[in-house]
C-alpha cells in the first residue's frame, strides 16, 4: 500500500498537519505553523517535548534511547506538563524511575 500523502505541511510544535495557508513564509521552512508561533518560546518548548514524548508512547518496540529519553523528559522539571506526561508513559510501561 502506498503512504497517504498530506496536503501542507508537519508542524513540530503541535504534532499536526496543517495546509499551506495555515503557516507563514517562514514557518514553511521550520515548520512550525502561524498559531503555534504566537506562543511564547517556554510554551513552544513544552508542546515540542511532549510531541515527542507522544511520538515515543506510540511507538512499538520501543528502543533503549526511547526509553532512555523518556526518562530525560520524566525527570525535567523545567517543563512540568511534559514530565508528567513522560512518567504516566513510564508508569503505564511498567517502568519506574527513581525520583530526584
Amino acid at each position: 500500500m502506498a503512504k497517504k500523502k498530506h496536503q501542507g505541511h508537519y508542524c513540530k510544535i503541535c504534532g499536526e498537519h496543517k495546509a499551506n495557508e495555515k503557516f507563514s513564509g517562514k514557518g514553511h521552512s521550520i515548520h512550525i505553523c502561524r498559531d503555534c508561533e504566537a506562543l511564547p518560546q517556554e510554551r513552544k518548548n513544552e508542546l515540542q517535548y511532549m510531541n515527542r514524548i507522544e511520538r515515543i508512547a506510540e511507538k512499538y518496540p520501543r528502543s533503549r534511547e526511547d526509553w532512555d529519553l523518556l526518562e530525560k523528559y520524566a525527570k525535567n522539571k523545567a517543563y512540568p506538563e511534559a514530565s508528567e506526561f513522560a512518567q504516566m508513559i513510564l508508569e503505564m510501561s511498567g517502568k519506574r524511575i527513581a525520583k530526584s
